[in-house]
């Protein structure tokens, strides 16, 4: 690579140098301030858990196809084995290292992965609390029906979602059923093939499952879910039948668990309020606040 400009920016002991290589630098874009170097090379040496004391390289690569956001390449001087690429977009306010190529502002991309993101994870049962609207928040729980905690979250959800008029929120299932819970995992499938027919199906035995753990009644549950369907008018025992004897119920809570998997998920219930990990609601007053700032945060 041939180099032609070489600019040093010295903040006490530490030197971050910034080379450009011939032909890439576009004159049309702004150059980065001494200032935001500095703060560039602070934020990415504890980012990357650099010694304050190693001398850095921030390194130009190139510029995004038609744009001015900047790949750059950051290396330690004092160890030559540390080395990361990021992008930083043309304003230098935001960094990203997950993208290799772009055609548009990595800030830009970053809300479309993210919206990607929403629409793979926001799938599942609904139920909607309240009346639909462009704010209203959806949380996504991801749920075991043999764990307590997640029957009382969601009894929370129902007692207030009922109480007050002013909520609203749309609210989906996901399973996870845990290692070590006996008729967790069946129970998910079969509200796989209830919900195929109608959610509110999924819903009746959803709800019992829910009341059958907080009772710590002796009856099994899954026979009791079957006589639930059976005695409902919605119910079809031989599409359901069908349903169980293919494989998709099966292949529904694989892929929810890998989801699970992939989103770091190793307890439930886990929620996400419009794509977001908050981890649990607590109470009611905790939910009313999610609900406040997930709708704010809607209109910004």
């Amino acid at each position: 690579m041939n180099l032609t400009l070489w600019t040093k920016v010295v903040t006490g002991l530490i030197t971050v140098v910034v080379l450009q290589g011939l032909g890439l630098a576009n004159s049309n874009c702004p150059a980065i301030s001494a200032q935001r170097l500095s703060e560039l090379e602070k934020f990415l040496k504890a980012k990357y858990e650099i010694p304050p004391n190693d001398e850095v390289a921030i390194v130009h690569v190139s510029y995004g196809l038609n744009s001015c956001a900047e790949k750059m390449s950051l290396h330690d001087l004092s160890d030559l084995s540390i080395s990361r690429d990021f992008w930083i977009t043309s304003d230098h306010k935001f960094v990203s290292e997950d993208l290799e190529m772009i055609d548009e502002e990595p800030v830009l991309q970053e809300k479309h992965n993210f919206q990607v993101h929403r629409k793979r994870l926001e799938q599942g049962a609904e139920r909607l609390y309240g009346k639909q609207s462009s704010d209203t928040p959806t949380l996504t729980v991801f749920s075991d029906f043999q764990c307590p905690a997640c029957g009382r979250l969601l009894k929370l959800f129902e007692s207030e979602g009922q109480e007050s008029s002013n909520l609203n929120f749309r609210l989906l299932i996901r399973h996870y059923p845990l290692m070590g819970h006996q008729w967790a995992r069946p129970a998910a499938e079969l509200t796989v093939c209830a919900n195929e027919q109608n959610n509110s199906l999924f819903w009746m035995l959803h709800d019992s499952f829910s009341e059958l753990l907080a009772s710590n009644a002796p009856s099994d549950p899954l026979i009791v879910a079957r006589n639930l369907l059976e005695a409902s008018p919605l119910f079809n025992q031989s599409k359901f039948h069908e349903c169980m004897q293919s494989g998709r119920a099966k292949a529904v809570v694989e892929r929810d668990m890998r989801l699970a998997s992939a989103l770091g998920i190793s307890a439930t219930p886990t929620v996400f309020v419009n794509g977001i990990n908050i981890g649990a609601v607590i109470n009611g007053e905790h939910l009313r606040s999610v609900l406040k700032q997930a709708r704010f945060d809607t209109k910004q």
